[in-house]
């Protein structure tokens, strides 16, 4: 699934431009869009996943935020293991309730961590009953790419699919590609005129046709 990830403030702009794209991230850290631009990403028949990162509010305010996001309907919630643990628990049992969707996110801006600690923020997503379990870490070398892209042959039978793993940052940028190969559900892409959510992310054009000619180079697959 390609997703367009965009700050709220800036998905009008782009609603005319999702041909590529399977899903919305709605990045709500500044502002939350009106009801008749969600109703047209409905319309559209587009995937809705909500975020709002730390940083630009409060704790109260974010979470009065996300549960707004809940009551319009979005299908998912990206909710911080670690700025949103506060409140983990207490919104995904409200998502639960509305049979809305939970990604457990971690985020690493600064480095990759080891595998073990890694594997220990999966397993913590997964124990929270989570939909998928995603790591995003900043990449600095290739053992970070290494480190990364290990994840996936090290998953359970039964997580398999569902986890979103891939590197932030230019160092990060080919692990995008390479973690659709490896069985990663969602794929977070940009537009050229929008500002990015995240350093390393493809253009969601560029990225589709990135990916069409690698199963041109081996239609029988690569998994």
């Amino acid at each position: 699934m390609i997703c367009l990830s965009v700050f709220a403030e800036q998905l009008q702009i782009c609603l005319r431009d999702l041909s590529e794209v399977d899903a919305v991230e709605l990045r709500v850290d500044r502002r939350i869009p009106g009801r008749g631009t969600l109703r047209r990403l409905r319309m559209l028949n587009k995937t809705v996943i909500a975020a709002c990162r730390r940083g630009k509010k409060t704790d109260r305010e974010r979470v009065g935020i996300l549960e707004e996001m809940l009551r319009r309907g979005v299908d998912y919630l990206d909710l911080d293991m670690v700025a949103d643990r506060r409140f983990f628990h207490r919104l995904s049992r409200e998502a639960r309730e509305r049979k809305t969707g939970i990604i457990a996110s971690y985020h690493d801006p600064r480095k990759t961590p080891d595998v073990q600690t890694l594997q220990a923020w999966i397993r913590r997503g997964f124990q929270s009953r989570c939909h998928w379990a995603k790591v995003v870490c900043r990449v600095g070398r290739e053992r970070d790419l290494a480190v990364l892209l290990s994840l996936y042959d090290s998953l359970p039978r039964a997580w398999k699919g569902r986890c979103i793993v891939f590197g932030m940052g230019p160092g990060g940028r080919v692990s995008r590609i390479m973690a659709h190969f490896l069985g990663c559900p969602v794929q977070y892409t940009t537009l050229p005129y929008l500002r990015s959510t995240a350093g390393g992310q493809w253009d969601a054009r560029d990225y589709k046709e990135v990916l069409e000619k690698c199963h041109q180079k081996n239609p029988r697959g690569w998994r």
